[in-house]
């Protein structure tokens, strides 16, 4: 290659679901494909103090008398990617496959840098927010984030062995927007065109922290404590009848299918109906919602 040596961008980036809480697969593990990656942004730091402190006699920098402390290192991670054949891996935010619960499974991801084969594996993944989205012309896009508990470092040897395997390719079309349909709002169609839908799940991670945690970070486990469920969607409105569910404000179920699988946001409330007239547009625009109480899909 011309030039000095840098890394491409263009990596692999495979996950697995944990059995022990941010303990290293084993090498007979076969590991997954999240679908088609656009991006995966891991950011690995440490948390730290800086303190000022008094100079001593005579000192001819008393203004810079200051020290660094490391106390742990954090370790979290972005991930984008086109879903394709089933939304089975939105179980690490909801807790279970087709709908929710308390207790969140953690998942391992490994990244290789092929350029310079060297291999590294963050541990102890909780899902902390995701959104599925779509536009009108495109394909569903899920934009999802992780907290970590550990890190390797890299290094050369790979992580799999000869009994496991890496994640396969997967080529099959991604979801579309022509994928999704029946969308009702209390089992009535919605009032106009869909141009946009998504829907989002945040869980509210508590990080508990131990000195013998026996990790850099001191982290012993992480703990999902709350959970917000919410739905938006841009409408180009046919007529204003939603006004009256939103002055209603009465909890409905809010649901859709994509590519036949129905999904079901119960007790959706929207707060708003904003719109505005123009007399060189169509009257159209984004309702938001507020916390829904659960999510499945079948």
């Amino acid at each position: 290659m011309p030039g000095d040596n840098v890394v491409k961008g263009a990596q692999p980036v495979e996950y697995g679901e944990e059995t022990d809480f941010a303990t290293e697969l084993p090498e007979d593990f076969s590991w997954q494909w999240f679908g088609l990656g656009t991006s995966w942004s891991p950011t690995q730091g440490v948390e730290q103090e800086t303190i000022d402190y008094l100079p001593e006699y005579d000192a001819t920098n008393k203004l810079s008398k200051k020290i660094n402390v490391k106390h742990s290192e954090m370790w979290e991670s972005d991930i984008t990617y086109h879903p394709q054949n089933d939304f089975e891996i939105l179980q690490y935010w909801t807790g279970e496959i087709g709908g929710t619960s308390d207790d969140v499974p953690s998942i391992q991801v490994g990244h290789i840098d092929e350029d310079n084969d060297e291999f590294q594996r963050l541990l102890g993944g909780v899902g902390e927010e995701v959104t599925v989205s779509v536009d009108e012309d495109g394909t569903f896009e899920v934009d999802g984030s992780f907290i970590f508990a550990d890190g390797t470092d890299w290094v050369v040897d790979d992580y799999v062995g000869v009994d496991g395997s890496h994640a396969a390719e997967d080529t099959t079309e991604p979801f579309k927007y022509a994928d999704l349909s029946n969308i009702t709002y209390g089992g009535e169609p919605l009032d106009g065109a869909v141009e946009s839908l998504e829907f989002s799940i945040s869980n509210d991670i508590a990080v508990v922290k131990d000195p013998d945690a026996g990790r850099e970070t001191l982290i012993a486990s992480l703990v999902p404590v709350d959970r917000e469920i919410t739905v938006d969607v841009t409408l180009t409105y046919s007529d204003f009848d939603m006004a009256s569910k939103v002055r209603d404000y009465t909890p409905q179920d809010f649901q859709f299918d994509i590519d036949g699988t129905t999904f079901t946001v119960n007790d959706v409330q929207f707060p708003e109906l904003p719109f505005e007239m123009s007399p060189t547009d169509l009257i159209s625009d984004s309702v938001s919602s507020d916390p829904a109480t659960d999510i499945t899909w079948s």
